[in-house]
């Protein structure tokens, strides 16, 4: 394949079952931009500091992204609020306001990314900019369940230490008007089994209550997978395991109060979870999120 544009993102830890180390990991993705033709672009995110090194690696044109340091592209001035994000695009001397449903920090650099690659392969950036204001959303993606509830769910596939790390940080410190964080998750079992305990860390760091369930345990007993992340916790972090997932996310929504929000994390959109016996229908987490929260509607409006 011959690629005139390149997009490096970041690079954190997964896949580490297949790779055993991150340096190998680095070095399968550096491949890619190793073998490039001179003049395609390499769209990279310095912010990373594995983004960094593909500069000394690149053989093709190196272009690059980030908010935290200057940057071909780069955003300032970001705002946050449970609508998306607001913030001022930075190239070439020239600032542009930026407008955009989507929300959390990683999508602020995958728009920068966009924005850049677009605006490289010679599109009209004020024109590519005005496209971010409303993106539909991605079932099973920061895929909010909205059916006139006071407190919040979101549904999102985040299965990784990052990605955990990014959402719950970014709820925490960036999304104004939120109480409590609830979550719903649980770990796959015959993958990289040294991320559950950091999950754990990472709850108790950020949130106020976990309720642990299965998620693709594969041969691993589902309560095994569940301890091995609550290990992970404080010791007086309160959390409980509730095998059944619909059962475990029915129990968020029902603890749910005004001003809080429920994430339910893992499967997003998928249909099946991956058991002892092979693979099984599962409704997806938003669907069970959205009946979830009707049922409670439902209940609250007869009592």
């Amino acid at each position: 394949m011959d690629f005139d544009y390149a997009i490096f993102t970041n690079l954190t830890r997964e896949h580490l079952d297949y790779f055993k180390d991150m340096e190998n990991y680095f070095q399968a993705k550096a491949l890619f931009f190793r073998h490039l033709k001179p003049e395609a672009i390499a769209m990279v995110n310095i912010d990373d500091p594995y983004g960094q090194r593909i500069e000394e690696l690149c053989t093709g044109r190196f272009m690059s992204y980030a908010i935290n340091q200057p940057a071909d592209y780069m955003a300032k001035d970001i705002v946050y609020s449970p609508e998306g994000m607001a913030f001022t695009l930075v190239h070439d001397g020239k600032e542009y306001p930026v407008t955009t449903n989507l929300q959390v920090t990683y999508n602020l650099y995958n728009l920068l990314a966009v924005a850049g690659t677009l605006d490289q392969a010679g599109l009209n950036l004020e024109d590519v900019i005005k496209e971010f204001e409303y993106i539909p959303s991605i079932p099973g993606r920061m895929d909010e369940i909205r059916d006139g509830q006071n407190y919040r769910v979101i549904v999102d596939y985040a299965h990784t230490d990052d990605s955990y790390n990014k959402l719950l940080h970014y709820v925490r410190h960036d999304l104004p008007g939120i109480k409590r964080i609830i979550t719903v998750s649980g770990a796959p079992g015959k993958r990289d089994a040294g991320n559950r305990e950091i999950f754990g860390h990472y709850f108790s760091q950020y949130c106020d209550y976990s309720i642990l369930t299965e998620e693709d345990c594969r041969d691993e007993p589902p309560k095994k997978v569940a301890d091995e992340i609550a290990a992970g916790m404080k010791e007086d972090y309160p959390h409980e395991y509730i095998e059944n997932r619909a059962e475990a996310i029915q129990a968020a929504v029902d603890m749910a109060e005004p001003g809080d929000i429920v994430l339910v994390l893992g499967k997003g959109a998928e249909k099946y979870l991956d058991g002892n016996t092979g693979k099984r229908f599962w409704e997806g987490d938003d669907v069970s999120a959205r009946k979830a929260v009707k049922n409670r509607k439902e209940r609250e409006a007869a009592e």
